[in-house]
């Protein structure tokens, strides 16, 4: 389900000049796609089938739906279509108001410019919600699944639709929520904005705060906020830990997709690999940092892309201009120094001021230091420029050890060097309180007494908002003390964290893990704030 308060927008589609608007139905005027969706989870549970097993099932027709069951049951196509329609029929008495927004935006469309419903559900379907929900009135031509030879994925359908409100596909913006449904429009050469796409990758896409149209000129006006999802991951040692590995990184990054994911561990070319498989930009500067996004490279447009930045920070952090909205953002994906690791020290009750001055803590030290100057060069040292620094750091937080009863009090100086400077820790905006939510990054599958658990994966950021946050990851299922206060059933923030594998095992038994690495993902929603 989509509606009009919260829609993403292909970014070729700026103010442009309206002679139609088409309409999806399902999800888009009317939420009626959920119905459509428990009818054919429930039927297929009940012949005995895995939901799992049939993919995707938003956009397509009641006759697609039967053709992917009959080879599974025995039923005949056209019995399972009969079945289903009946059904779906039924379902849809329930659906008697349209989404947000939408009487708005049809009263501005109504008497300026045609309006037509495109769609591949059955036309007594579609007309009955439309009626019951009050909006059936604002449209010229209604186009179901009956008036044309192919359904969507097809273009006909829009062309059709173009045809008889006398439009030219060009100027004619269609609204969809569906991948299958915007593949036709934009198949058709219609203007496509996508409500809720993101989650479908199907495009470069930006959130929109509002859709408006002006009678006077015509011209949809379309006002963007730029929201946007962003996740650091070290893929240790690019997935090799584990079988398929790579294949088990693309697998995660289809499903969750961010716009925007911060490498490390790529060892070479498994970052740009998953990329590719994934659809995905990449840009990398050495053998272990990388940022992939699913905003293009294309150097014409400049409301979303990515650009590599070149630094003399090959070994530990690669940085790239990211445009969001058409607001340059400056992204860093870090891997500081990983030896003489701090907390084994500082668990013994080592002297902090040893502790600080050994070889590679110092480098740690350096590689920040390194990098917060280059952040104020690279933007001028504007004190509203945007940046973002993630990765893994090697070091733990202060306010984290300081805050837990079970650490002692200890200071770490390359996580204190991006707070000095004006930076915030994105994931203790949400979860302040370290006592109640660890939010522990390493090591998951380690043996707890040979490694002790910590967060030292960090989304640092200047002048972004944060909206949300998630740590995603693995849970072991061998039996150890390992307890953190937010996955306890009475937490109020248990949803802090996310398992992708439940059912993962310690090293040196971590091969078969679906989760392919050692550290979580630290997944934040940031918003522009200028």
């Amino acid at each position: 389900m989509a509606d009009f308060t919260d829609v993403t927008n292909v970014p070729e589609l700026p103010d442009i000049r309206v002679s139609a608007a088409v309409f999806d139905c399902d999800g888009t005027l009317v939420d009626s796609e959920q119905c459509w969706l428990d009818l054919l989870h429930e039927l297929i549970t009940e012949l005995g089938l895995s939901p799992d097993e049939f993919g995707d099932v938003r956009g397509i027709t009641a006759f697609e739906a039967a053709q992917r069951l009959s080879p599974h049951t025995d039923y005949t196509v056209h019995e399972l279509n009969v079945l289903i329609d009946a059904r779906y029929t039924q379902a849809l008495h329930n659906v008697t108001t349209a989404l947000p927004g939408v009487d708005k935006l049809l009263r501005s469309l109504h008497g300026v410019v045609p309006i037509a419903v495109a769609t591949n559900g059955r036309r007594e379907d579609v007309v009955g919600m439309l009626q019951r929900s009050g909006i059936a009135n604002y449209f010229d031509v209604i186009i179901t699944v009956e008036d044309v030879e192919h359904g969507k994925p097809h273009p006909e359908i829009y062309q059709v639709a173009c045809e008889r409100l006398g439009a030219r596909p060009e100027s004619t913006v269609v609204f969809e929520d569906s991948a299958v449904g915007a593949s036709a429009a934009q198949a058709a050469g219609c203007n496509v904005i996508g409500l809720s796409l993101k989650k479908e990758g199907t495009y470069p896409a930006r959130d929109v705060r509002d859709v408006e149209f002006d009678g006077a000129t015509a011209r949809l006006r379309i006002t963007a906020d730029s929201r946007f999802r962003l996740a650091t991951w070290n893929i240790w040692w690019g997935g090799q830990k584990v079988r398929n590995g790579q294949q088990k990184i693309s697998d995660i990054i289809r499903e969750i997709n961010p716009e925007i994911i911060c490498f490390q561990e790529c060892f070479g070319e498994y970052a740009k690999e998953v990329s590719q498989d994934t659809g995905r930009q990449h840009v990398q500067q050495g053998f272990d940092c990388a940022i992939s996004t699913s905003f293009p490279t294309d150097q014409d447009d400049s409301n979303n892309r990515i650009e590599l930045i070149s630094t003399n920070t090959e070994p530990y952090a690669t940085a790239a201009w990211i445009w969001i909205a058409g607001t340059r953002v400056l992204v860093w994906s870090v891997h500081l120094a990983p030896w003489d690791y701090g907390p084994y020290a500082a668990l013994k009750g080592e002297d902090p001021a040893v502790m600080n001055k050994q070889p590679e803590e110092i480098q740690r030290q350096e590689q920040i230091a390194k990098i917060l100057d280059l952040s104020d060069e690279l933007t001028d040292y504007d004190p509203d420029a945007a940046v973002v620094i993630a990765g893994d750091f090697n070091s733990p937080a202060t306010t984290d050890w300081q805050q837990r009863d079970d650490l002692p009090d200890y200071r770490w100086i390359p996580t204190d060097a991006p707070i000095q400077r004006g930076y915030r820790d994105g994931f203790r905006e949400i979860y302040p309180d370290a006592n109640t939510v660890w939010g522990d990054t390493w090591a998951p599958i380690e043996p707890l007494d040979s490694e002790p658990r910590d967060r030292i994966d960090f989304v640092f950021i200047k002048n972004l908002a944060v909206e949300s946050a998630v740590i995603r990851g693995i849970k072991v299922s061998d039996t150890e003390a390992y307890d953190p206060p937010e996955r306890r059933s009475d937490s109020p923030h248990q949803g802090c964290f996310e398992s992708l594998d439940s059912n993962g095992r310690l090293i040196p038994h971590q091969e078969d893990n679906t989760y392919p690495s050692d550290h979580q993902m630290v997944e934040l929603t940031l918003r522009i704030t200028r």
